[in-house]
């Protein structure tokens, strides 16, 4: 950018004009924002989450189980057909 464009965006700056603003306007605002119910969650909304963390919190340790006896039945047949459940060839 020159020096004449930088005046000229300049120049456009000084052509704003203040604004009259109307009395107890920044009052009116925060009067209305403390007025908003922001934050507010009812007992429905919290027994609803905890619902469904306990819900979640289940289903994890179902499928938690579910996977551990799952693994120990492929160990045991393993076991069972002479097989190694496992790729280590040090284990008695």
């Amino acid at each position: 950018m020159t020096g004449t464009d930088l005046n000229n965006e300049l120049q456009r700056l000084e052509t704003i004009q203040s604004v009259d603003v109307p009395a107890f306007l920044f009052t009116r605002v925060q009067q209305r924002i403390q007025n908003e119910s922001f934050g507010k969650v009812t007992p429905k909304i919290k027994w609803a989450l905890a619902f469904s963390i306990i819900v979640l919190f289940v289903i994890n340790l179902l499928a938690i189980s579910s996977y551990h006896s799952t693994q120990d039945y492929r160990n045991n047949l393993a076991k069972a057909m002479q097989l190694l459940p496992n790729n280590n060839f040090y284990n008695d």
